[in-house]
């Protein structure tokens, strides 16, 4: 993760990225070189982790709920990548304690009551 940040300082542009304005934050999901830059910035600010919650989040909230098992398993993904402190990600996106303590809390109950 580091180094894949350290590479992204240094990167030369080579593509032509399309630069038409932005009409919504959504939008920068249907258009990948797009994403891919702002993607980019954000790492070079340190910051890429929360563009990547909101992505995986997205297609979270957009996934067939039929299978359960795959719903459990992007559900404990994004809480293991980006939520809880417990395994020490590298992506942990910017959420309050608060959020955070709520988030656990719940991961954990439901975690018990699938596993029994």
């Amino acid at each position: 993760v580091h180094e894949f940040r350290k590479k992204t300082w240094t990167r030369k542009r080579t593509e032509k990225i399309d630069r038409k304005p932005v009409q919504s934050f959504d939008s920068l999901f249907t258009n990948q070189s797009l994403f891919e830059e702002f993607r980019i910035y954000l790492a070079s600010l340190f910051s890429d982790e929360n563009l990547l919650f909101y992505r995986e989040v997205s297609e979270f909230r957009n996934m067939d709920f039929s299978d359960v098992g795959l719903v459990i398993q992007k559900a404990t993904r994004i809480f293991e990548t980006y939520v809880t402190e417990q395994f020490n990600s590298c992506f942990q996106a910017t959420l309050s304690k608060e959020t955070v303590k709520n988030l656990e809390d719940i991961f954990k109950n439901h975690r018990h009551k699938i596993v029994n």
